[in-house]
């Protein structure tokens, strides 16, 4: 999971920087959350359903994960139920990952090359969990790297104690993180929270960066993963300098479903829906803000690009983001500020549904239109194909596509009085076919109209 760290690195570094004034999310949002939803608990030995009124699998402790057994018209003799004593150990690859598990969720075309390992590979992660005080306990350790390994805790006690401990695994895991922050917030933060319904009673995923630094100065990616199965909760830890903290973009509960079919089918129970992930931190954000784009402007402009749901903060920027427009720099030309705004599917896996706004403010209609004329010129020189152009009231602008060394990269360029306005959108390399040109220029269109509520 080492191909990428470059790309991951860089999404980290921007996402720290953006939500730097974003507080931590602590241990009574944690609870409170947890409360919030919706889970499917059950009380004693059955899942939804009296005890009484069956049998139950007992299966090493798994009560709650146990199917109806209904009482035959002549009762066999009795099968040796385990004793929630004996070490769950024994169940091997019927209850814990496997390193086929782990290939099938790398979301990687080639092998990862995944192994068991006999015991831990590595130093602690800062602010790993560690086994509880469960009644059995089960670890294992995979490696695929060097330099970086993942740790699967499995505990099995009781419902309302796998409950508590599901709960304190988190509040401990965000009050370290939290703390380590206040102390030396460049080394040590946030990145991500999900949470996922349809896996196991409940599902929560994690990631934050934290010292080490490897040897282009980057942070070690931690990932954990806590899942809540009937009296059982699996806790996977994952990181290191070569491993990417997620495995194919921001949504990494394949790992945990993998985890959680596991123990659900060693229990006879079938505790995996549809996932239905929703990211906590940072929150997903589409405000509306005066001057910018908004989501609905997106889904109804471009349906090509309608699952775009959010509208992140709004910050400063340095330039407009592509090589193109980087002849044209428009604080050398006199902007009072440059603030930026991007664009994005919370749920796309790959990050490739998303674009920026730049929005270039002058101190007059003239300043801008110079601008305005010098960065079309500097699009037009660096070879761009023109798309097409927008005229209005009190606005114009013209669009263009370019082929980038990765992909191609639609440009939009919109004056309206003394404010400029820029798009860079990059065309998924999973379209089939390329985004049409009037699609482009309607959001040009609705971004020069915007541009109006700021004179």
């Amino acid at each position: 999971m080492s191909t990428e760290w470059n790309d991951l690195e860089r999404r980290l570094r921007e996402l720290g920087s953006d939500i730097g004034g974003v507080p931590l999310p602590g241990p009574d949002a944690a609870r409170h959350r947890a409360r919030q939803r919706t889970r499917r608990q059950v009380a004693g030995a059955a899942v939804g359903i009296a005890a009484a009124a069956f049998g139950v699998i007992a299966l090493g402790g798994l009560g709650p994960l146990s199917i109806s057994q209904p009482e035959p018209a002549e009762t066999p003799a009795p099968t040796p139920i385990p004793s929630p004593t004996e070490d769950i150990v024994e169940a091997g690859d019927e209850l814990a990952l496997t390193v086929e598990d782990l290939e099938a969720s790398s979301g990687a075309e080639e092998p990862v090359g995944w192994q068991v390992t006999d015991g831990a590979p590595g130093d602690p992660f800062f602010c790993a969990p560690v086994p509880g005080n469960a009644d059995q306990i089960m670890e294992r350790w995979f490696q695929a790297s060097p330099d970086g390994y993942l740790h699967q805790i499995i505990e099995i006690s009781t419902a309302d104690t796998a409950q508590a401990r599901f709960e304190s695994v988190i509040d401990e895991l965000l009050s370290c993180i939290e703390e380590r922050s206040a102390g030396n917030p460049d080394d040590n933060w946030l990145s991500l929270i999900w949470t996922v319904d349809g896996v196991g009673d409940d599902a929560w995923l994690g990631e934050y960066a934290v010292p080490p630094r490897g040897p282009n100065d980057e942070l070690m990616v931690v990932q954990v993963n806590v899942v809540l199965a009937g009296d059982t909760v699996t806790i996977i830890t994952s990181g290191g300098p070569s491993m990417e903290g997620h495995n194919v973009g921001p949504l990494p509960y394949d790992v945990a479903v993998a985890a959680a079919e596991r123990l659900c089918t060693w229990a006879g129970s079938d505790c995996i829906g549809e996932p239905m992930p929703e990211r906590v931190f940072p929150p997903v954000q589409n405000e509306v803000e005066p001057g910018w784009l908004t989501i609905d402007d997106i889904v109804t402009a471009m349906p090509y690009f309608g699952t775009i749901s959010e509208a992140g903060g709004i910050f400063d920027g340095e330039d407009y983001g592509h090589i193109c427009m980087e002849p044209a720099n428009a604080v050398a030309a006199g902007a009072t500020a440059v603030p930026r705004r991007q664009y994005t599917d919370p749920l796309d896996e790959a990050l490739e549904i998303t674009f920026f706004e730049y929005i270039a403010q002058f101190e007059s209609d003239q300043a801008a239109r110079a601008h305005y004329d010098d960065l079309a010129s500097a699009v037009e020189a660096c070879g761009a194909q023109q798309r097409g152009t927008i005229a209005g009231s009190g606005h114009e602008g013209v669009g263009w596509v370019t082929e980038d060394e990765f992909a191609p990269f639609h440009l939009g360029l919109v004056i309206n009085g003394s404010h400029v306005a820029v798009i860079v959108l990059g065309e998924p390399s999973s379209a089939q076919d390329e985004l049409p040109p009037d699609q482009t220029l309607e959001l040009l269109s609705r971004a020069g109209i915007r541009l109006g509520e700021l004179d």
